[in-house]
């Protein structure tokens, strides 16, 4: 008998392998592991790098955009928001009927004039701190907080009060310079973003580098002309509240300025002889908060965007 013979014997009949036959099914074991992990991420035949990389970037375009026409967007509604609530507000309030009914024990008119001071002569200051908001809070976070302060004024004309309108005023003068410079501010981003997603292969792209003089012109000026194209259409947003809703409660021209005998640069402020009494009947509070309640919506819509 061999010597050990049983002992070898007895390892098998136990359920143990030999030393040998264990270490090459442990082998086989591995090869075939690393077989599978070559199989999962090894390089595959099909796989084209620069294919892909072509389509990434492309992706990465297809989201500027995408933030060009979101901030355009929102851009858009918020003055016309603006616009359209302030103008229908001064409508409102010029016609001497409804002070007298609606407010009586308030004086409508000094407070537009003070609300107009608000939102015209505090941008003057606002000059001084705008470069230290940004820098302070971002650019995106600027936008979001002044969009947030022209829905505050939206909310304002809830409860139409001296110390409402007048504050909300002046705020909104305060946040027009801060809102729109870090608007531009975004654009331009967006368009110099833009134009490393084009020119990726360039060396100073690559290499994050300064760009070429003049490199960024054509894409600022087709994003800011993008924009300012989206921004003229707030104007048309703006005429919104009195073409849908005011225009049925205001008399025709001839009744407004039947009074009237000079315009133009021969008259200053309020034209002389307009009619005190614009609106032929008086709209019901439950539809001026339907108004409101409209822009409101549109203004919080615009701070998402």
């Amino acid at each position: 008998m061999e010597p050990g013979g049983d002992a070898h014997r007895g390892a098998v009949g136990n359920g143990a392998a030999p030393d040998g036959q264990g270490l090459g099914v442990v082998n086989r074991a591995m090869e075939g592991a690393e077989v599978q992990l070559d199989d999962f991420v090894g390089a595959h035949a099909e796989y084209n790098e620069e294919e892909e990389e072509r389509k990434y970037f492309r992706r990465k375009r297809l989201g500027v955009i995408k933030n060009l026409l979101t901030a355009s967007l929102g851009g858009m509604l918020t003055y016309g928001v603006f616009l359209g609530l302030l103008q229908m507000q001064l409508i409102l309030h010029y016609d001497e009927t409804y002070r007298e009914v609606k407010y009586s024990n308030l004086e409508l008119q000094n407070i537009d004039n003070k609300m107009l001071m608000g939102i015209n002569v505090t941008p003057i200051a606002a000059l001084l701190y705008t470069p230290l908001l940004i820098r302070f809070f971002g650019t995106k976070w600027m936008l979001f907080l002044a969009v947030g302060i022209y829905a505050l004024f939206v909310s304002t004309n809830y409860w139409e009060r001296y110390y409402t309108l007048v504050p909300s005023a002046v705020a909104i003068g305060a946040a027009i310079v801060p809102l729109w410079a870090s608007m531009s501010n975004y654009i331009t981003r967006m368009a110099q973003k833009y134009y490393d997603y084009v020119n990726y292969k360039e060396e100073h792209v690559q290499e994050q580098k300064r760009a070429p003089h003049g490199a960024y012109n054509s894409y600022i000026v087709v994003f800011q002309t993008v924009f300012y194209a989206f921004f003229s259409l707030s104007f048309v947003c703006a005429q919104m509240p009195t073409f849908f809703f005011l225009k049925w409660y205001l008399y025709d021209m001839k009744h407004t300025v039947q009074d009237v005998q000079h315009c133009g640069t021969s008259s200053q402020g309020i034209l002389p002889g307009i009619n005190s009494t614009v609106l032929q009947r008086l709209p019901r509070s439950s539809e001026l908060i339907m108004v409101e309640s409209v822009l409101m919506g549109v203004a919080f819509l615009a701070m998402l965007l």
